[in-house]
């Protein structure tokens, strides 16, 4: 990417990109950002970008990727890492940290619902 990516956000227009988009959650409503990247992008490369237009286009919502260790990074609902190489039409999803796992969620739920003689 040329020397525009750290200064601004114009290059991201230029014909013969492939086509991405983010997504993340805000007050249980999906927020998106569609953008051109070129041809060999990263995930880094798109949610740089997606920092980028979210700062051109006052979108005081778009997560803090300073504290990105704690987001969990997805394509289509599969988890990627940063150097992830992106496709066309792929979908990156932010997702917040789970704040339990979901099979001692499980197991908890049934111990309940059997003592409660539900099962």
């Amino acid at each position: 990417m040329g020397a525009e990516t750290e200064t601004g956000c114009a290059w991201a227009r230029q014909e013969g990109r492939i086509q991405v988009a983010v997504f993340w959650v805000v007050l249980g409503e999906v927020q998106q950002l569609e953008m051109s990247l070129p041809v060999g992008a990263s995930v880094a490369d798109a949610l740089k970008l997606a920092a980028c237009l979210a700062t051109e286009r006052a979108m005081a919502d778009f997560p803090d990727l300073s504290a990105s260790s704690s987001l969990g990074l997805a394509v289509f609902g599969k988890r990627v890492h940063l150097k992830q190489i992106l496709h066309p039409n792929d979908r990156i999803e932010l997702c917040e940290p789970l704040i339990a796992d979901p099979m001692d969620a499980r197991r908890h739920r049934a111990k309940r619902e059997h003592r409660g003689g539900k099962m």
